[in-house]
Parts: C-alpha cells; sequence; structure tokens
C-alpha cells in the first residue's frame, strides 16, 4: 500500500500487470498525485488496505470517490465491461485507456508507443515514450504532468496502428528469439555474440531507414539466396524465407513517391 501525494488532480491507476507496473513506477518518479486498485489482492497495485477493504468492488468503490481520472492498464478483452462497471460506480472521471487498437466511446484513448518488459526502465526512457492519441486532443489537457512528445491518429485507423505496431515489434522479436535458438542449438554458438549485430541493426535503421538494409536480398544475390533456401532444414523455415523475398520485392515495387507524416507534439 502507498502513500498518495496531494495535488490538483488525483489519477486512478488500473490493473496488475507490466503496463499497470511501469506506470507506476513513472508516475511516482514524476511525483504524479495517483492511486492504484486492482482486483486482486496484491498491495502493490492496491492503495487502499487489502486487510481492511477485502471485498475488491467495494475498495474500487472507495478508491473512485476522489478521483478526476482513471487509467485502465488492462486487456483489450476486459476494458469495454470494465468501463461499464466504472460507470455504474460514477460519473464524474475521466477514463483513460492505453489500447492501441480500441476506439471506444465515452473514453480517451492513449497509447504509448513503447514495449514494456519485466524489468522497470530509467525515467528518462518514459519521458522519451511518443504516445499516440485516437482523438484530437492535446495531451497537457489530458495529463499536464507529461511532457511526452504525442500525435494524432487519423480517424479509424487505430486498427491499422496497431498491426503496423505488432508487426515492427512482436514480428521481429519472434525473428530474433529464433534465431538466438538456433544459434545456440543448431550452431553451438552463444546466442549472445547475435547482440552487437542486432543492436547495429537498429542504430543503422535509425540513423538511415532507406539504406540500413545489407546481405543479399538488398544486392539481388539470388546465388546466395538459393544456398540459404538449400541449407534450410525445415519447410516453415523455407517458406518464412521466400515470404520474406515476396514481401522484400513487393515493398521495392510499391515504394510511395512521397513521405507524410505529423510533426510531434511537446
Amino acid at each position: 500500500m502507498r502513500q498518495v501525494p496531494q495535488g490538483k488532480h488525483l489519477y486512478t491507476l488500473i490493473g496488475s500487470g507490466r503496463v499497470a507496473k511501469h506506470f507506476a513506477h513513472f508516475f511516482s518518479e514524476k511525483n504524479i498525485n495517483f492511486q492504484q486498485w486492482s482486483r486482486n489482492n496484491q498491495p502493490e497495485f492496491n492503495t487502499l488496505s487489502v486487510k481492511t477493504n477485502s471485498c475488491s468492488k467495494e475498495r474500487l468503490i472507495k478508491t473512485l470517490e476522489k478521483s478526476s481520472h482513471v487509467f485502465l492498464a488492462l486487456t483489450d478483452d476486459s476494458l469495454i465491461n470494465f468501463i461499464k462497471t466504472i460507470k455504474t460506480i460514477s460519473s464524474h472521471q475521466k477514463i483513460i485507456h492505453f489500447s492501441g487498437a480500441l476506439s471506444i466511446e465515452g473514453t480517451l484513448g492513449l497509447h504509448p508507443l513503447m514495449t514494456f518488459g519485466p524489468e522497470l526502465y530509467q525515467r528518462n526512457e518514459y519521458d522519451h515514450i511518443p504516445f499516440v492519441l485516437d482523438q484530437n486532443i492535446d495531451l497537457k489537457n489530458i495529463v499536464p504532468e507529461l511532457d511526452n512528445p504525442f500525435y494524432h491518429l487519423p480517424k479509424g485507423k487505430k486498427e491499422l496502428y496497431h498491426c503496423f505496431c505488432s508487426m515492427a515489434g512482436n514480428f521481429t522479436q519472434i525473428l530474433w528469439q529464433k534465431q538466438m535458438e538456433n544459434f545456440e542449438y543448431q550452431l553451438e554458438l552463444p546466442a549472445n555474440i547475435l547482440f552487437p549485430f542486432m543492436m547495429k541493426c537498429i542504430e543503422n535503421i535509425q540513423l538511415s531507414p532507406k539504406e540500413a538494409l545489407t546481405g543479399p536480398l538488398k544486392r539481388g544475390d539470388t546465388h546466395t539466396i538459393n544456398k540459404h533456401l538449400k541449407a534450410l532444414e525445415h519447410p516453415e523455415e523455407i517458406n518464412l524465407y521466400k515470404s520474406f523475398i515476396s514481401y522484400f520485392n513487393l515493398v521495392q515495387n510499391n515504394k510511395p513517391s512521397t513521405n507524410t507524416h505529423q510533426e510531434s507534439h511537446i
């Protein structure tokens, strides 16, 4: 159970997963006035004592009494029903969710464009997380204490946005995890020798996105590509490699002639 600092707004952070854990740490680092509630009885995620407030719903009612904003760090599957629950208890709070895929009437969508691992981050890392909003609202009007860059999504593009985020993050991690496993079990090499190579790939694409790609696909080296396909033992990996060839060719043939982007709001 944590003490709630005094301030103009009182935010309530709902949830007990990684996002809730990271935002609790972020808010604490910025000395933001907030409290927590979770359906489970872990004191770490409940500001009110779970010993004297053992009923989770009664604890929620008491937690929301003086709250000005409610931040929902919940799974997409549980969001809509939980929002209905909040609205039966109280109606004066601003309800904010962190979902990157859902737009929910009567709430504000505030998606942190970041992956949250098991370990907490440094304060400056949180300060630079970009937020993507699904409504044309200034981040300062929602959370005045945050100075993060923020962007607005065009209407109707949220599911596509979340799809692109998943492709950029999850797909890359799946590939790298598998290659680390391949190094260890097929090549008998330590997986961590890949790390400098991976980090340089990230650095290069940050510095020069259009010029970062190297290797046989970039060079059009079909001789080496065929050797790669012959070396692979599993049909799934062969099909994946061929899919990347097809996708690369598609991208090369359909490059946009102009790039449009929004400026960040800071």
